[in-house]
């Protein structure tokens, strides 16, 4: 029979219960685990005493460049026969944590780094949990970001879980165990998929899912942050090109909203997301000149350590700021 990772429900709760998702940073729950954990036998008396809490490590994984979380749908396999979970839909790939004879309890641990010396318990489940139920060519590392208590039924009040976040932009399929479709989802497809009626979905996503959506947000506000901030930087770099190569009056740069700016004025001020237009005077000058701003954005594209930095991503971010007329 197999032995799983358990706590006392009394220990763990005695200073600060809740229910919920709690942020890692609002309370150490981990050290405590890794300090007091025991192994009991898997087996239909452990599933119904709320004494002894099963340690469930629950990892979302999100592509931070699409910036999309994977979504799968729970079925029967092999090594998963938890009937419970069945066609629900589910943001968080894990399981117990079986006993190992090469796991032991360290003094103390950073949740997000390795110890050389020791096997922790619940990262290694973690990374092999992933490795189960999915098909990726590296597995990702794993930061904890929170937990999950919720005593509103029996199954749910014998279980905690411990949620992770990886984070990987190589494509991702689910095996055959336990998993029957999955894919990656925008924030906008993931709240479809939480409030429409015929899904069900586990109350562990329901949970975790508000602070897997505010990450996702924060990755998209960088990403624009820096996008306005090189966007801006491109359009001066190539008013300053331009206004060394062509003939004065030749040609003139059109804002948004129908303003003309004489590009030969040095206090033109462009303002990052504004779209540049050159209105055409001379084809052939233009054609030249096209071909010059091309090469000066193709220079500063180089020069640039962006995740984002290629003409198909330029374009969805709004980076492709000059089209000729």
């Amino acid at each position: 029979m197999t032995k799983i990772l358990v706590v006392k429900r009394e220990d763990l709760f005695k200073d600060n219960h809740f229910e919920g998702f709690k942020h890692i940073n609002e309370k150490n729950y981990l050290d405590f685990i890794l300090n007091n954990h025991y192994y009991e036998e898997r087996c239909e008396e452990l599933e119904n005493n709320p004494e002894h809490i099963q340690i469930i490590p629950y990892v979302w994984i999100v592509n931070p460049k699409t910036k999309q979380a994977f979504i799968y749908k729970r079925s029967l396999g092999k090594d998963y026969q938890e009937t419970r979970h069945v066609n629900k839909l589910s943001g968080g790939v894990g399981g117990h944590i079986d006993q190992e004879p090469n796991t032991s309890k360290p003094n103390t641990i950073n949740p997000n780094t390795s110890n050389p010396n020791t096997i922790n318990p619940i990262t290694h489940s973690m990374k092999r949990e992933l490795s189960e139920e999915l098909i990726i060519n590296q597995i990702p590392e794993v930061n904890f970001i929170g937990y999950i208590n919720d005593d509103s039924n029996m199954y749910n009040k014998v279980h905690f879980a411990i949620v992770g976040l990886a984070e990987t932009e190589e494509p991702i399929k689910p095996t055959d165990d336990g998993i029957e479709s999955g894919s990656f989802h925008s924030i906008e497809e993931i709240e479809q998929l939480l409030k429409d009626p015929n899904n069900e979905v586990e109350s562990w996503t329901q949970l975790s899912w508000p602070s897997i959506k505010k990450h996702l947000q924060n990755l998209d506000n960088k990403t624009k942050e820096i996008a306005k901030e090189i966007t801006g930087e491109i359009k001066n770099e190539i008013i300053k090109e331009i206004t060394k190569k062509i003939w004065p009056n030749q040609f003139k740069l059109i804002e948004e909203g129908n303003k003309t700016h004489d590009i030969r004025l040095a206090d033109f001020n462009c303002n990052p997301g504004d779209t540049l237009v050159l209105k055409e005077w001379n084809p052939e000058t233009l054609e030249y000149t096209g071909r010059e701003i091309k090469k000066l954005i193709t220079h500063i594209n180089k020069t640039k350590d962006l995740p984002f930095w290629n003409e198909e991503d330029i374009n969805k971010h709004g980076l492709q700021i000059i089209s000729f007329k």
